[in-house]
């Protein structure tokens, strides 16, 4: 019975249990990545859904427009190259529907892909984005993610490790731990570099979304109010078709830029938070709860 081998057994163990510490770090950073592709997966399929629902709204603005226009040229108001220009722009939005449908579809598959089930099967998600990123200056995030990030409590554990490996190798006469342990922290430099990108690219992105969240918003608004007095104007014969089609254009972009902003906005806080390690989310107001019921009840 070996009663005393200068600590090198307790070290193994010890040495051991460490490497159990860290693969347990290992397996929950795992799962916070699977939760970051799945939202990201998630978030596509809603910007997909919402270029389609933003398509076939503007088919419908665009036929109701050739309807007026045909009347009109019917009553010698207009000539036929307003109904041509009103047709043409059916056919565009048209094609822009189609496309946006196969979006949805390949967005559908991804996410299916992601969750580990057939790319086939028709899986419907349910709009939920009643929260926003909270806004947080880059110091405090890289704080959180030292706090919190598994990586770094790895590295922890993985320096403890190496210096009850040096305890093990010293008792047992073996002076190469040093070669190693030096690789080890050089990994570990980069790993520190890597993660410091990846909090400040994501405090970056969600102030970007934040900011195109505003304006997008009042964009919306403009634009929407725009095509409604285009349209009475060119019932009274004061304006052109090509006024009303530009109008429907704008709106139409106005409202992909916001949804978009909504989305990268949702997006950007999931990978803000995948960086940090936890959660960092602030309510929605009443008001934006309001228009998300609004939506959900109209589609």
């Amino acid at each position: 019975m070996t009663l005393w081998d200068f600590g090198r057994t307790l070290g193994t163990y010890r040495q051991a249990t460490l490497g159990r510490q860290v693969a347990s770090l290992m397996v929950e950073r795992a799962r916070q990545q699977v939760r970051l592709q799945v939202a990201e997966a998630y978030f596509d399929i809603l910007r997909a859904r919402r270029a389609r629902a933003i398509a076939a709204e503007s088919l419908g603005q665009a036929e109701a427009h050739l309807k007026a226009v045909v009347r009109f040229e019917g009553q010698g108001l207009v000539d036929r190259n307003d109904v041509l220009q009103a047709e043409l722009r059916v056919a565009e939005v048209r094609q822009a529907l189609i496309k946006a449908a196969h979006a949805v579809e390949l967005a559908t598959s991804a996410f299916n892909s992601v969750l580990g089930i057939n790319v086939n099967r028709k899986t419907e998600v349910v709009e939920v984005t009643g929260t926003r990123p909270t806004a947080i200056e880059l110091r405090e995030a890289l704080e959180l993610a030292v706090a919190n990030r598994p990586e770094f409590k790895v590295i922890e554990k993985s320096i403890e490790a190496q210096e009850r490996s040096l305890a093990v190798a010293k008792a047992g006469f073996l002076p190469r731990i040093y070669v190693a342990g030096g690789y080890n922290r050089l990994d570990d430099d980069f790993l520190l570099h890597k993660d410091a990108l990846q909090v400040r690219s994501a405090v970056l992105d969600v102030t970007d979304a934040r900011g195109r969240l505003a304006v997008g918003e009042k964009a919306v608004a403009q634009a929407d109010e725009n095509l409604r007095l285009m349209n009475n104007k060119y019932r009274q014969n004061v304006s052109s078709s090509t006024d009303v089609i530009d109008a429907e254009v704008a709106l139409a972009k106005a409202r992909t830029n916001y949804y978009a902003a909504v989305y990268d906005c949702s997006a950007a806080g999931a990978r803000l938070e995948a960086a940090v390690g936890r959660d960092i989310r602030e309510p929605a107001g009443p008001q934006e709860k309001e228009k998300q019921r609004d939506e959900r009840s109209a589609e």
